[in-house]
């Protein structure tokens, strides 16, 4: 008897040991926190795969149809310079069609300026425009700090919650042993998780969103045993785009549902990126999208058949309209072709 209690007992310790280590035991999610932030602060290069995919459905006229984009980006970039080179996939699959993107572009910030350099390729081949005509375009914005510096902001920014956090268990990714723990953020919150890491899909949806602090974000973490560093990191934003979709005005015989919405970042390396060039043929071809905007006399054809005197503007003075003049011409534009904003 004292042999077999010996037995089951040392089998009843295995056990707990066993689910300790799956259950991580009573590892601090604020001690990893704490390392990830160490080990971050020497960082001046990174290698990174970001995917940011969504799903919904959409009903019209009793017709249901599946609408799925992902977007693979593949992003090299440096801190000192600010430089972000991306390669990057963006396909869109709905009624059994296809359409995908290839996406180029170079990210240099000079002083309080960030100068953008992009070119798309692929789409639908009957409709070449700025989006897929192959030709490299130049744009201007205020400096943000860089890609880098946004990775970053975005673990300290999960690490001032980490009291949201909890242990989930060791997984590997790619290869590396590492902890991962799950937890939330609020929804406002995002806002500066998620601003400056250059998406334009991610920042529309981030400018749509109205929800409140009491909204949640779920966030999943994984860090590498050996170095602390981050290795991925996962992000739950349905609740946000449900929350944008209720918030638009669609037609009454539209029903948009959200089945996913996430962005996934995963770290393959740091500090292993050398130097980034923007070849000389790509700045000096480059398209500046301020000269690709239509100038006061293509606009003046839009225009011609709306009644502009009714709202105080006259179309020859066009080139001396205020942002409030545009504002209002625009209404009147919308109001005679039947357009809703």
């Amino acid at each position: 008897m004292k042999k077999g209690f010996r037995v089951l007992f040392v089998l009843l310790i295995i056990v707990i040991g066993i689910c300790l280590n799956s259950c991580g035991g009573n590892i601090d999610t604020s001690a990893l926190f704490d390392n990830a932030l160490v080990s971050i602060k020497d960082i001046e290069s990174a290698d990174i795969n970001m995917i940011i995919s969504y799903g919904l459905c959409e009903e019209h006229n009793e017709k249901t149809t599946d609408i799925k984009e992902v977007m693979d980006c593949k992003i090299k970039t440096t801190n000192n310079p600010a430089i972000t080179y991306t390669e990057a996939t963006d396909t869109t699959t709905y009624d059994e069609k296809t359409i995908a993107y290839d996406i180029t572009s170079y990210s240099v910030e000079s002083g309080d300026v960030l100068i953008s350099y992009s070119k798309s390729e692929g789409g639908d081949e009957d409709e070449k425009n700025a989006y897929n005509d192959g030709k490299w375009y130049k744009s201007t914005s205020e400096a943000t700090g860089g890609q880098l510096k946004a990775q970053m902001s975005l673990i300290k920014t999960c690490a001032k919650y980490e009291k949201n956090f909890t242990y989930d268990k060791k997984e590997k990714v790619n290869k590396i042993k590492c902890h991962k723990i799950t937890g939330t953020i609020s929804g406002k919150s995002i806002y500066e998780a998620l601003g400056e890491l250059g998406s334009e899909d991610t920042n529309n949806l981030l400018n749509a969103y109205s929800g409140s602090e009491d909204d949640e974000v779920k966030v999943e973490m994984w860090f590498s045993v050996k170095t602390g560093e981050p290795v991925k990191i996962k992000l739950n934003l349905k609740s946000l785009m449900e929350s944008m979709i209720k918030n638009e005005d669609y037609e009454d015989d539209y029903c948009y549902s959200v089945d996913d919405y996430y962005i996934e970042l995963i770290y393959n390396s740091f500090n292993t990126v050398g130097i980034i060039e923007v070849p000389d043929e790509v700045i000096e071809g480059a398209i500046s999208t301020e000269e690709s905007i239509p100038d006061d006399e293509e606009y003046m054809k839009y225009f011609e058949n709306i009644d502009l005197e009714s709202i105080g503007l006259r179309l020859d003075n066009i080139s001396n309209w205020s942002e409030e003049d545009w504002e209002k011409a625009k209404e009147k534009l919308y109001e005679y072709y039947d357009i809703e904003d």
